[in-house]
């Protein structure tokens, strides 16, 4: 048997660097999921490194990796040029015999998804507008999330940290603020609330980078009372002293302007005419930008990233030096009128690099892939998406959360896979849509030698079984969608021989609409009551594969990826009447020097198949949308060709001849269809061909007819 060229390499000083594997022990490689419902467990590679040398001792001095190699160490397994792993190692336990000529190390590496989810290092669960600001690609000139846990009203020196490097806290100098009591919208943790008063203040740092001629930008978001009334006064107040104008003053009155002018009190002029009001008792992102045009300060004003107002009064534009943020004048309370005051922020430039706006907005109607694709690359992680991103789940606010957690609320919700890439330390992501009908990756012969290594068991359980669905918008609305009719329905056995008795599953996911809630829960119940086994071990022995003259087969095999669609042909009756049709939801890899397998687990692919305008390469196979109502209006024996059949409730099936040759379900038997004819019940239905798939056998009267492969309505 051909010898299996596996190379292990270790990344240090730049690049790639072989090293040799301890070929006693295989080489194992998990990835994926153990089924549909379960989360992303981290990918992994166990295996034996020789250290005879020391080298792979990272304490030892004397080692020629020494400094260079150490905890989670990038370590790479290929098979010839095809990578099967990339990983952190974990650990480097030194193992040797009894008499030290035989020394080794058994390494542990893990995908990304394991440092993301250990213990105490998942990340903080940020809001969408702080992730934004923190993840931009140019640090502001200086920040402050103004986010904290409920404290209450707060005393004087109390203060809120600045993430940016330099940058002192806001401290407040009038008791009064809330800290953790006011909103500030869906992108946002809660801010303080200053009804009861409260002054905060916190000076500029100069990063010597201020130029005069590029400007400056000053944001924030802001909530206050739907209350023109009781006018809250200066929300945001700068000073940027040397010339005029010297400060500038966000205040509401009722809309949210800027007032510019000395520190005297000698005013200037303001932008205001805002056409958003912002005492509406909602959030609204605020961005005023200052930028030197000859002799006069160009300043902007935008509200939720829509310009609103501009100015253009003569003046000098100067370096921001301090910011207070308070209510009224000089932090006095203002009882009636509860606020929210939060991340403010300053930029270097006119243009900041990171769309805040939206963010606030906590990126409402953004698609499941986009947003898993921005939150990877906001954190620098790879992703690749599979599939259109557009025909993803629109989603709802992206909530406080670590990036772990955001990931998998937006695969959730459009039902994707969200996995680890084989060769990339990072993600991918397989939209939901994207299973719809694919093509097979991959064909395998049961009856074929070498093709499917034993054991193949297929699986019936409950434990993906859910007939009772209820789905609630999280923030919204819920919708329920209960199977009460046909298989595995929520009756008990003793009432109805199809039914199993109720299992019930509550679903929260981040849906945009209500109006998603409904498709949703009919979506979780349709997979969860889909009518076919499970195959959780499938194993592929390629090196019998590769000897027994199947390279190509072979190399199909080694190219499997998560959710990739697999069929096994030639299928004994005692395992199953059809072609097995399965979808990949993850792998055990085993790679020993003269042997290489592959374990795949599947879950059926049936659920998948959704209904198309036409499929004229295959019409046998192409999945129909049936009834489930339409029996035998009379008995057959196994070799007439002509059906009498009740359509029942649902209506008749389609007598139209471009839709055949169709084939049916009766019994098990698969039966292929030449035509139908009958314009009222019972219709026709003549055959072409009996035992299609080798099931020959007789039917009673009242027996179910149905599609082959019967589609659903995707969501």
């Amino acid at each position: 048997m051909a010898k299996v060229d596996v190379v292990v390499e270790l990344f240090y000083s730049g690049d790639w660097h072989q090293v040799a594997a301890y070929t006693r022990d295989p080489i194992r490689i998990t990835r994926g999921r153990a089924n549909e419902s379960s989360q992303l467990a981290p990918a992994s590679c166990s295996l034996s490194l020789d250290n005879r040398s020391g080298d792979l001792s990272p304490r030892n001095p004397m080692s020629t990796l020494y400094g260079l190699i150490g905890r989670n160490t990038p370590l790479r397994v290929r098979v010839d040029s095809d990578v099967r792993f990339i990983g952190e190692v974990e650990s480097w336990p030194q193992r040797s015999n009894v008499k030290g000529n035989d020394v080794w190390v058994p390494v542990l590496a893990n995908g990304i998804t394991r440092r993301l989810f250990a213990p105490g290092t998942a990340g903080p669960a940020w809001s969408a507008l702080r992730r934004a600001v923190e993840f931009s690609s140019t640090q502001p000139l200086a920040y402050w999330p103004m986010e904290s846990k409920a404290a209450g009203d707060t005393a004087v020196g109390d203060v809120l940290l600045s993430p940016v490097p330099g940058v002192p806290a806001l401290t407040q100098t009038v008791a009064g603020a809330s800290f953790g009591r006011g909103e500030a919208g869906a992108g946002s943790s809660p801010v303080p609330d200053f009804r009861t008063g409260g002054t905060l203040r916190a000076t500029i740092p100069d990063d010597g980078l201020f130029n005069a001629a590029t400007g400056y930008t000053v944001e924030f978001v802001a909530r206050f009372d739907n209350n023109p009334s009781a006018s809250p006064g200066q929300a945001v107040w700068w000073f940027a002293p040397g010339n005029t104008p010297a400060s500038f003053n966000t205040a509401t009155g009722p809309d949210m302007y800027c007032a510019f002018g000395e520190i005297d009190g000698a005013g200037l002029g303001t932008v205001s005419n805002s056409p958003t009001a912002a005492q509406d008792g909602r959030a609204h992102h605020y961005r005023f930008t200052v930028q030197q045009s000859g002799g006069n300060i160009l300043i902007d004003e935008y509200v939720d990233g829509v310009l609103v107002d501009s100015a253009s009064p003569a003046g000098t534009v100067n370096r921001p030096t301090s910011v207070y943020v308070q209510l009224g004048n000089l932090g006095e309370p203002l009882e009636d009128q509860a606020t929210g005051i939060g991340h403010v922020t300053f930029w270097h430039g006119v243009s900041p690099p990171v769309d805040t706006a939206t963010a606030a907005a906590a990126h409402v109607g953004e698609t499941a892939a986009d947003r898993i694709e921005r939150v990877c690359t906001e954190a620098g992680i790879p992703i690749t998406i599979v599939g259109d991103a557009a025909s993803s789940q629109p989603l709802g606010p992206q909530l406080p959360g670590t990036i772990m957690e955001i990931l998998l609320a937006a695969a959730d919700a459009d039902g994707g896979i969200l996995f680890e890439q084989r060769d990339t330390l990072g993600f991918g992501y397989r939209t939901r849509a994207d299973l719809y009908n694919q093509d097979a990756a991959i064909t395998l012969d049961y009856a074929a030698g070498g093709e499917v290594a034993p054991p193949l068991e297929p699986v019936e359980d409950t434990d993906q079984l859910v007939n009772d669905v209820t789905v609630t918008r999280t923030g919204g609305s819920s919708a329920r969608a209960v199977q009460e009719t046909g298989r595995l329905n929520v009756q008990l056995p003793a009432d109805d021989p199809q039914g199993v008795g109720r299992y019930q599953k509550d679903v929260t996911l981040t849906l945009e609409s209500d109006t998603d809630c409904e498709p949703a829960a009919h979506w979780v119940r349709h997979v969860g009551t889909w009518d076919e086994a499970r195959f959780p071990v499938v194993t592929m022995d390629l090196t019998a594969m590769d000897a027994d003259g199947k390279a190509a087969l072979a190399t199909d095999a080694a190219g499997l990826d998560i959710g990739d669609r697999l069929l096994i042909t030639s299928m004994p009756l005692a395992l199953s009447p059809d072609t097995v049709d399965q979808h990949v939801q993850g792998f055990t890899e085993t790679i020993e020097s003269h042997r290489w397998t592959i374990e795949t687990n599947a879950t059926p692919a049936g659920p998948y198949r959704v209904a198309i305008v036409s499929d004229t390469a295959d019409p046998e196979d192409t999945p129909r949308v049936g009834t489930n109502t339409a029996t035998l209006a009379s008995g057959i024996d196994s070799d007439d060709t002509s059906l009498s059949v009740s359509t029942g409730a649902d209506g008749l099936w389609t007598t139209d001849g471009g839709a055949f040759p169709m084939d049916v379900s009766i019994g098990g038997e698969r039966i292929r269809l030449s035509g139908i004819s009958g314009a009222s019940s019972p219709q026709t239905f003549t055959v072409s061909a009996r035992s299609v798939n080798g099931i020959v056998k007789s039917h009673s009267f009242g027996a179910t007819v149905k599609p082959w492969r019967t589609a659903t309505i995707g969501r």
